[in-house]
């Protein structure tokens, strides 16, 4: 590995390169390598709520790599439900929803953590894709509102809804 890393980096030409020179070349090949690549080992999960940065489910996402966030398209419905500890998204709306959308190695065991949190199994939520900047996720969303009472969050932003408050 250690003499992979030495011909990858180093700079075939003329000994008389200054060594800065040198550091400047081995810095943009070093650049260039770090272009994010998409292999076929990972897998994507679109987020809009408790488990957004800094949100209180984030946790879930500690070994996953956040690639960016989005706005989708203006297709659903999102609802905080009563008391406003988390909001579900319904399809069939007008709105657009923020989202981050996070990678994670799909040998890892976060999905069947994430489908346990949503509650997939019970029919709380379903499992669902969507397409993001980044490519293909998976989304959790609802079939059916829950009650009349949850407030419908028309900004689209989970956080924008908990930092006006509920």
């Amino acid at each position: 590995m250690g003499r992979q890393k030495q011909k990858k980096y180093s700079i075939q030409g003329s000994q008389s390169r200054t060594r800065k020179a040198l550091k400047k070349a081995c810095k943009q090949q070093k650049k260039q390598s770090m272009v994010k690549t998409t292999d076929k080992t990972s897998e994507l999960v679109a987020v809009y709520g408790t488990l957004l940065t800094n949100c209180y489910n984030n946790g879930y996402l500690r070994n996953a790599n956040l690639e960016g966030e989005f706005w989708t398209e203006p297709v659903f419905q999102m609802f905080s439900c009563t008391g406003g500890a988390y909001p579900y998204l319904l399809e069939n709306g007008h709105t657009s929803v923020k989202m981050e959308v996070y990678s994670f190695d799909n040998d890892s065991k976060l999905e069947e953590s994430l489908d346990r949190l949503e509650g997939v199994s019970s029919g709380l939520y379903v499992k669902g894709k969507i397409k993001t900047p980044h490519g293909e996720a998976l989304l959790y969303i609802r079939k059916t509102k829950m009650t009349a009472s949850n407030c419908q969050i028309t900004t689209g932003s989970w956080k924008e809804f908990k930092t006006i408050g509920s």
